[in-house]
C-alpha cells in the first residue's frame, strides 16, 4: 500500500512537473518568440524549434490520461512535420496543412486537458491546467484565422496587412478576451464567424469554470 501510495505521489509530481514545463515553453512559442520573428530579430527556423519543444513537453505532460496518450502523440508528431515543412521546402501548399495540423494538435491538448479541469484533482494542478487550456484555446483559433486568410486572403483587415504569426495571435487572444483594439478586424463571413465562437467560447468557457470552481468550494463547504 505504502508502494503504492508513493508511486501516486511521484506521477503526481512529474506530471504538475510537466504542465508547468509546458506552460513556460508554451508562453515562449506564443508570446516571445512570434513578435522576434515578426521583426527580423530572430529566424523563422526559431519558431519550428520552439513549437517542436511544445509538442514534445506536452507529450510528456500529458502522459498521465493513459487513453489518449497515442492521440496526443500521433497529432504531436504530425504538427511538428508540418510546422517544417514551409520552412524546409518553401511550398506555398504546405502552409494550410502547417496551419490546420498545428491548430488540431493546439485543440487536441487542450480538450486532454478539459478533463483535468473537471475533475477532483487538487486545486492548484486544475488552475495550472485552466491556464494552459485557455492560451492553447487562443493558439487553436490563431491557426484558424491562418487557414481562412491563407484561403481568402484580406479577410483579416490591418493597415499594413495580415503577414505574420504574431498578428494571428494577436487578434486571436484580443477576440478571446473580448479585448478588440480594432486595429485588425474580421472582414470576411468566414473569419467574422470564427471570430464571433472565439468571443463566445472565451466568456462560456470562463462562466463554466468559475461556476465548477465555486460549485466545488461549496461542496466541500457543506461537508466541514
Amino acid at each position: 500500500m505504502a508502494d503504492v501510495q508513493r508511486g501516486l505521489t511521484h506521477a503526481m509530481l512529474v506530471t504538475r512537473t510537466g504542465r508547468y514545463a509546458l506552460l513556460a515553453v508554451l508562453a515562449a512559442d506564443v508570446f516571445a518568440i512570434p513578435p522576434l520573428v515578426a521583426t527580423g530579430a530572430l529566424p523563422s527556423w526559431v519558431q519550428g524549434l520552439s513549437f517542436s519543444l511544445v509538442c514534445l513537453v506536452a507529450v510528456v505532460a500529458l502522459t498521465a490520461h493513459v487513453s489518449a496518450r497515442w492521440l496526443v502523440l500521433t497529432v504531436a508528431l504530425i504538427a511538428v512535420a508540418a510546422r517544417w515543412g514551409p520552412i524546409a521546402s518553401h511550398v506555398p501548399g504546405f502552409l494550410f496543412l502547417e496551419a490546420a495540423s498545428v491548430g488540431l494538435a493546439a485543440a487536441t491538448f487542450a480538450g486532454v486537458l478539459l478533463v483535468d479541469v473537471f475533475s477532483n484533482g487538487q486545486l492548484p494542478d486544475r488552475v495550472l491546467s485552466v491556464v494552459l487550456v485557455y492560451v492553447l484555446l487562443g493558439v487553436t483559433w490563431a491557426f484558424a484565422y491562418g487557414m481562412v486568410v491563407l484561403l481568402h486572403p484580406g479577410a483579416l483587415q490591418a493597415p499594413e496587412g495580415v503577414r505574420h504569426m504574431s498578428q494571428l495571435l494577436y487578434f486571436s487572444f484580443s477576440t478571446l478576451t473580448t479585448v478588440g483594439y480594432g486595429d485588425i478586424a474580421p472582414v470576411h463571413p468566414y473569419a467574422r464567424t470564427l471570430a464571433v465562437l472565439e468571443a463566445l467560447t472565451g466568456q462560456l468557457f470562463l462562466v463554466v469554470v468559475v461556476s465548477r470552481f465555486v460549485g466545488a468550494g461549496a461542496s466541500v463547504s457543506s461537508r466541514k
